[in-house]
């Protein structure tokens, strides 16, 4: 590992702003390579001939200093391994003398690259070559002035770069023309901290930028030896302004396009004056904190005005944290969603969707906030989904007391699990996220039952092929195993897996919450269920399983080798759907408009639900001859939320055959209105919400399971 002092500054300042926000972050629109350029550092391929180059470089400080002495310039391309990067420097002495990997390169001249993926000005990664060819990668966890430090253990496993020298190298007897680099650089290692799809997706922006380091030479005696006591000089593809390179906020903007290079324009970041309102508070808070020792708690106490125009239409915020502090703005965007920014105190600034669940979440960490971050981070890219899901849907009381340590592990077990399962492809990724990933169900306390239930259950359920099979054997072998019998003298209603095995007794919620949870340890889609019978004679709490569909069963009850038979169907099937306190829920660990109704803690909120009621109502409903079920949902728009519509169906003779409801967010995602019709006719529907009033034709057939409409939709048709 090398040891070194940055050679750039260490604080943020307003006079470094000053500097800055002077200057736009320069763009540039990467082309896809129908074929990759080899990687010789001779810039003669057909795709290198195809792509633009950049702007020449300019000094670090701007436009407003000397041209630089040669000419910089470079030009990138993409496919779907490799994000490829080519420079051509100007250069009439070649010369590097740093042989060694992951020495400080920049003791010569050098070529660098700088890469934050989702713009966040942490998590970035360095790379540095010399002539030689000599490479040094590094990754940031955050700048340099805000206490970052480099880690030069980290790799770009499976990198590719070569220099091509238009000259000879290291020979001061004669002139050279310029020394080419060439790299590629493999999306697998860019996404270990990159946060956004690697590789990205058509329209995708990253912040990159470019630098040359550029000594100064005598030649003495035939060899090249440095001017003393003379600086390097820093050329810029887009200058921050200021001399130091660690500045993401003013780094460039590279957009990547599936289009042939040429073919697509770049399109400036709607967002960037947001950014920089942010930016001018954090630097004038930096100066706020050297000069009284505390971070300002209000904009006019950094000179600031919560301005309100077109572009800002709500004033900005600022408000201390246990930490620092958080600055937050909204900014609408024409033809999008509306943006929330927000930057903390060691300059880390998100962009998010106003109301984006993860963000949202974030913003309830409170002081455990480092702690959710951490897992978010150290998430391994093909479990980075999992856990943003995880997060986003966590309850309050969770986000601001679970450790990173704990997500990760459950996190990395749970997709461990769902990989080694035969029924994988057979489960949807919207059920494994909200059903074999979730670490509770209710409000039992925290147990890291995970690995522990994997290693005893997993042997017992090997044979199985599918779901319900384990399931079937779990509910067959898990309390025997482990000593858990059904008593009303358990030392309470809701127990965590450790306290009932402790125990020995459970309840049914606790006896529910075992074999949920030994189901999720081997991959196996399990969710809670509750309702307080309809004759208020008590409450009662069973499981259900995903096979091809939910399937539910007794805890600890099980009905031989088969699902779908308990002794409470009877009395189940007697639930009234519109009766909040009747009804059956199944728990969602993902937030949706209903809370499971907790009859040990009537006031609790933090228990999502989905109303299943209808299921046990009309469990297995027949065909009638001569007629296919017909399924139907409507949407607010394309992507949207469920909406509980009135839909009226009518026959080519006008006559009303069927008037229902549609299904909104209470209800599973997968639980429509079903309708049983003959097919081949042609209907008419008309559809009512609040003041939208939709009319369709349809004709429906038997590969036709399932009619969406939208509420802001007009036209006929399905």
């Amino acid at each position: 590992m090398s040891f070194f002092t940055p050679r750039f500054a260490q604080a943020g300042s307003a006079e470094d702003w000053a500097k800055m926000k002077q200057i736009t972050p320069r763009g540039y629109v990467c082309g896809f390579a129908s074929r990759p350029p080899v990687i010789d550092g001779r810039l003669d391929d057909p795709a290198w001939q195809a792509a633009p180059w950049t702007e020449d470089f300019l000094d670090i400080q701007g436009a407003g200093m000397p041209k630089p002495r040669f000419r910089t310039r470079a030009k990138m391309l993409w496919d779907k391994d490799y994000f490829y990067i080519a420079a051509e420097l100007q250069e009439p002495h070649v010369s590097a003398t740093v042989a060694q990997h992951d020495a400080v390169i920049f003791q010569d001249n050098d070529f660098e690259v700088f890469i934050n993926p989702d713009g966040d000005n942490h998590n970035y990664y360095e790379l540095e070559l010399n002539a030689l060819n000599t490479t040094w990668d590094l990754y940031l966890a955050r700048p340099y002035k805000d206490g970052g430090k480099a880690d030069d253990a980290f790799e770009f496993t499976g990198m590719k770069t070569a220099v091509h020298v238009k000259g000879t190298l290291n020979d001061a007897h004669d002139k050279d023309d310029v020394w080419c680099v060439e790299i590629a650089i493999p999306w697998k290692a860019l996404a270990q901290h990159a946060h956004r799809p690697c590789p990205p997706r058509a329209g995708d922006q990253w912040r990159i930028d470019f630098s040359r380091v550029e000594w100064k030479y005598d030649i003495v005696n035939g060899k090249y030896v440095k001017v003393p006591k003379l600086p390097e000089d820093n050329w810029i593809w887009s200058p921050p302004g200021i001399v130091d390179m660690h500045r993401p906020e003013r780094w460039g903007y590279v957009q990547f396009s599936k289009e042939p290079p040429g073919k697509e324009s770049f399109v400036p970041d709607p967002t960037l004056p947001g950014r920089d309102r942010l930016m001018e508070v954090y630097h004038r808070q930096k100066s706020f904190y050297e000069e009284h020792g505390r971070w300002a708690t209000s904009l006019q106490e950094l000179g600031l005005k919560p301005a309100v125009s077109k572009e800002f239409p709500k004033p900005l915020e600022l408000k201390a944290t246990g930490t620092g502090f958080q600055a937050t703005l909204e900014m609408p965007i024409a033809g999008r969603a509306s943006r929330r920014l927000c930057a903390h105190e060691d300059s880390r600034l998100t962009s998010a969707a106003v109301d984006d669940p993860l963000q949202v979440a974030l913003d309830r960490t409170g002081e455990n906030r480092q702690q959710i971050q951490k897992a978010l981070d150290d998430a391994p890219a093909d479990e980075r989904e999992a856990m943003e899901f995880l997060v986003a849907n966590m309850p309050g009381h969770d986000l601001r007391g679970l450790s990173a340590g704990f997500l990760l592990e459950n996190v990395h077990l749970a997709c461990q699990a769902w990989n080694e399962s035969p029924w994988k492809h057979d489960v949807p990724k919207d059920v494994f996220l909200n059903y074999v990933l979730p670490y509770a169900n209710i409000d039992e306390r925290r147990d890291p039952w995970r690995k522990d239930f994997h290693d005893r259950f997993r042997p017992l359920v090997k044979q199985a092929r599918t779901p319900g099979e384990a399931a079937v054997l779990l509910n067959q072998k898990v309390f025997p195993l482990l000593k858990v019998r059904y008593s009303t003298k358990r030392p309470k209603a809701v127990q965590s897996p450790g306290e009932s095995i402790d125990a020995g007794l459970a309840s049914c919620t606790g006896l529910s919450i075992i074999l949920i949870d030994a189901c999720r340890s081997v991959g196996v889609p399990a969710r809670f269920v509750g309702t307080f019978w309809s004759d208020n004679s008590g409450n009662h709490s069973w499981t259900e399983v995903w096979d091809q569909g939910w399937h539910y069963t007794g805890a600890a009850e099980p009905a031989g080798d088969k699902l779908d038979r308990a002794w409470f169907a009877g009395r189940a099937a007697t639930a009234r759907r519109d009766d909040p306190w009747h009804a059956i829920y199944a728990v969602s660990f993902r937030r949706t408009p209903l809370r499971f109704p907790l009859v040990w803690s009537p006031n609790a909120d933090s228990v999502y639900a989905v109303n299943v009621t209808d299921r046990y109502n009309n469990e297995g409903p027949k065909t009638p001859p001569g007629t296919i079920p017909v399924m139907f949902r409507v949407l607010d728009v394309p992507g949207g939320s469920r909406c509980a519509a009135s839909l009226t169906i009518f026959d080519a003779a006008r006559k009303a055959l069927f008037t229902g409801t549609t299904k909104d967010e209470r209800f599973d995602a997968n639980d429509h209105l079903v309708v049983f019709l003959p097919p081949g006719q042609q209907y008419r529907a008309e559809i009512s919400h609040a003041e939208h009033k939709i009319k369709k034709t349809f004709r429906p057939e038997p590969h036709d399971a399932l009619y969406t409409w939208y509420l802001n939709e007009t036209v006929e048709g399905h």
